[in-house]
């Protein structure tokens, strides 16, 4: 794990959509450190408790359309396959996917890297209509 430096205050624009409002935050130069995978689900809740705190806010909020969102804290992590994208559609035929073809599986390679360098709220479940038709 290594941790990102930070030489002067960041500023960072948030909606909180709880409250239907857009605010600066500005995060100290003590910032959590960035949190590096692979780490255990306590190295994640505590991580996301101490982005929490920092930007003085719930791990989760509710939105003003009633969308549930959870705190999603910066971090790095491997994203795509290491596998082939044939042994990738070979695995979902083993598993019951029978039209499965290795370019169906062309978005997940090559795997690499990413950052994220900022803390975000996304939302905790999928979007319904409802809840689609009020946003729009």
């Amino acid at each position: 794990m290594h941790q990102r430096m930070v030489l002067s205050f960041l500023k960072i624009l948030l909606f909180f959509p709880s409250i239907g409002l857009w605010d600066v935050v500005v995060l100290r130069a003590s910032t959590p450190p960035l949190l590096v995978a692979p780490f255990s689900p306590e190295q994640a809740n505590e991580h996301q408790a101490a982005w929490a705190k920092e930007l003085e806010s719930d791990i989760r909020i509710t939105n003003s359309i009633g969308s549930n969102l959870t705190l999603i804290p910066p971090g790095e992590f491997q994203m795509g396959s290491d596998e082939s994208m044939e042994e990738t559609a070979a695995f979902a035929i083993r598993i019951g996917y029978s039209g499965a073809r290795a370019e169906s599986y062309r978005d997940e390679h090559p795997r690499h890297l990413v950052r994220l360098t900022y803390p975000f709220f996304m939302g905790t479940h999928e979007v319904t209509r409802g809840e689609f038709r009020k946003f729009v």
